[in-house]
């Protein structure tokens, strides 16, 4: 038999205090957060008291949030009208926007927010297009060793504007210089609009379904249609009236086209030729012997003018006909046109 001495058990066990230095360290955090949990220790303070920039605009008593938590960075140009908003951490998906401080079309209250105020009126093209004007661009560029001519590109849009120049330009100046009656003229260029108004309709049709604007299209076509009745009823039927005012009935014509245009698109260079053609009317007394070719300088170079340049129109918007893929392609576009424009903008 063997025995064993076993120290006599306390009648109660006093726990040994383990110091903190030694405690297993373990933080535990949800894969979806946007921070991970080490991250959020050692910014506790600095989120604590971060707030997000915005901007109060005094002319229409607008108040909106530049910043958010993509984007929390905010860099004001000189002007302080516009907003550079962004990220620059490496671990967090790139973020990028300008925000027009100044810009009063977020908040329609009265007649001037109608239009877009940070827009110029005309300008020179932007290279940065969005889905509905790529489609179908044509690209013209003449070379000749190192010297370029000619490098022009032209959108469906600055196609059609291209079309109805050429047209109305050999109307005028037919009707002014060559002495072709007048029957064969009305048929002649009756058939050559038809033909122009069902290309019109091809080349525009995507964009103005994309823009929301399909109504301008039909307004348009109405307005040709209704200039050929009158046109045709005047040389077939003798309405004497309107025979003696063709040049009134087509500058009104237009006029109203692009009265329809310009309130559609938000767009004060369309309002301003609109009244451009609406007063030419009565300075074609004036010019009585020439007035054909003065309404073909007035219509044909307007629609080239057009062409060429870059018109102001309300700011881009959302569209069910385009995929996701190609309406984040067009809000980076459009970022890129801002980013380009506000470079060029002195500093007050």
């Amino acid at each position: 038999m063997s025995f064993i001495c076993l120290p006599a058990i306390p009648s109660a066990v006093v726990k040994k205090e383990i110091p903190v230095s030694k405690l297993a360290a373990v933080d535990v955090w949800h894969w979806k957060d946007p921070e991970i949990q080490p991250r959020q220790k050692i910014t506790l303070g600095q989120d604590t008291v971060f707030s997000y920039l915005s901007a109060w605009n005094l002319d229409n008593d607008s108040f909106f949030q530049l910043s958010h938590e993509d984007a929390t960075n905010v860099q004001l140009t000189g002007n302080h009208k516009y907003a550079i908003v962004y990220n620059d951490k490496k671990y967090k998906k790139y973020s990028l926007r300008l925000v027009t401080i100044h810009k009063t079309s977020y908040f329609p209250s009265h007649w001037m927010t109608f239009f877009n105020p940070s827009e110029p009126v005309i300008r020179s093209k932007q290279e940065h297009l969005d889905v509905q004007d790529l489609e179908g661009l044509l690209r013209l560029h003449w070379q000749i060793g190192n010297i370029t001519p000619f490098s022009r590109f032209y959108t469906r849009i600055d196609q059609t504007f291209l079309l109805w120049g050429l047209v109305t330009g050999g109307i005028f100046f037919t009707a002014q210089f060559f002495p072709i009656s007048w029957s064969f003229q009305a048929i002649l260029w009756s058939t050559v609009t038809l033909i122009g108004t069902a290309i019109m309709a091809v080349l525009t049709l995507f964009w103005v379904k994309v823009e929301r604007v399909s109504w301008i299209l039909y307004s348009w076509a109405i307005l040709m249609i209704a200039g050929l009745v009158l046109t045709d009823c005047s040389i077939f039927a003798g309405w004497g009236f309107w025979l003696l005012h063709l040049c009134d009935l087509w500058l009104g014509l237009s006029a109203i086209g692009y009265f329809c245009t310009g309130f559609g698109l938000r767009s004060r260079t369309f309002i301003a030729i609109g009244l451009t053609h609406l007063f030419s009317i009565p300075l074609l007394t004036l010019m009585a012997p020439w007035q054909y070719l003065t309404t073909g300088i007035i219509m044909a170079g307007c629609l080239l003018l057009l062409s060429e340049l870059q018109w102001d129109m309300r700011s881009p918007i959302e569209n069910t006909l385009l995929s996701e893929e190609q309406k984040e392609f067009n809000r980076i576009q459009q970022q890129l046109r801002q980013i380009t424009a506000t470079a060029n903008i002195p500093g007050d």
